[in-house]
């Protein structure tokens, strides 16, 4: 009865050990599914969460892609536009500065004969050959622009009988290719005899430089007549009082170098006196930004 007893024990722990056995295996089987559930979840959502910034990302560059298309677009629009109505503001110098050289040949020839009149029908046709072949071009480099100067400088003092002389200087720091937009200095220049020198009726100077300063090309021109005030005065006093369209015109091309360039470009009209303050003659100044023949 004992030993029946005792196997009867035996037995009954024997399958208690091999349900909790089964049931400790269970429970680790179970701890284990849960583990590998819960890394899946995890894992599925930092799949979820990498597509989403990934198709952010994505959206974002092309997004910003389009945006510098556009934009490229646009300042390619607006250079364009810029350049086309620096060459329309050229061409309507060109007329202009014609038409006042021409007259110039009609006083000259009537004042000094014949002879006289060839020598400065060569330098004007000279000029001319000069003009036309900048006229082609938005920038030109500085010799060239001083070159024009010269030639149109000389006519001038054949046409007023050498009533001024002048002299044309170049800072040595500009390089061979910094440019600016042809006949720009010109109307200046015409302004300073005809409106500074012949009304003084004396003997006069006209100086016209260039320089670097910085990242600005300032080109200046002197001269010592009668003054920007004292001229205005005869401008409206005058019968014949006109606007000069060379001015304005040189301004709205200033005007577009500044959008051309996103610098600051500018002109200043100074008037000079002497040491008792009485009136000594005129500066322009002009700040253009520093450009290249081959921009």
């Amino acid at each position: 009865i004992i030993n029946s007893e005792n196997i009867k024990n035996i037995v009954r722990e024997e399958m208690n050990y091999e349900f909790e056995r089964k049931a400790a295996l269970q429970k680790v089987e179970d701890e284990k599914r849960q583990v590998l559930y819960d890394e899946q979840a995890k894992r599925h959502v930092q799949q979820m969460v990498f597509i989403g910034l990934s198709a952010l990302l994505l959206f974002g560059i092309a997004f910003l892609i389009y945006s510098r298309l556009q934009l490229k677009k646009r300042l390619t629009l607006q250079r364009d536009l810029a350049e086309y109505e620096q060459k329309a503001l050229h061409l309507q110098m060109n007329p202009h500065f014609v038409f006042n050289c021409l007259g110039s040949i009609s006083s000259f020839i009537v004042q000094n004969g014949t002879d006289q009149a060839i020598k400065y029908l060569s330098k004007f046709s000279k000029l001319m050959r000069l003009t036309l072949e900048y006229s082609k071009e938005s920038l030109i480099p500085i010799d060239k622009e001083i070159e024009s100067l010269q030639n149109y400088l000389e006519l001038e003092q054949l046409r007023f009988n050498n009533m001024f002389e002048f002299e044309i200087t170049k800072d040595p720091n500009i390089e061979d290719d910094m440019a600016l937009p042809p006949l720009l200095l010109q109307p200046f220049v015409e302004n300073s005899i005809i409106h500074g020198i012949v009304p003084k009726k004396m003997r006069g100077r006209i100086t016209v430089g260039f320089k670097l300063e910085g990242e600005k090309l300032i080109c200046t021109v002197t001269d010592d007549g009668i003054g920007i005030n004292r001229s205005k005065k005869l401008k409206e006093a005058s019968v014949t009082v006109h606007k000069s369209m060379a001015m304005e015109i040189t301004r709205k091309r200033l005007e577009v170098i500044q959008a051309v360039t996103s610098r600051h470009s500018q002109v200043e009209i100074k008037e000079i006196t002497n040491a008792t303050g009485e009136p000594a003659g005129t500066r322009i100044i002009l700040h253009l930004p520093v450009q290249y023949a081959n921009n």
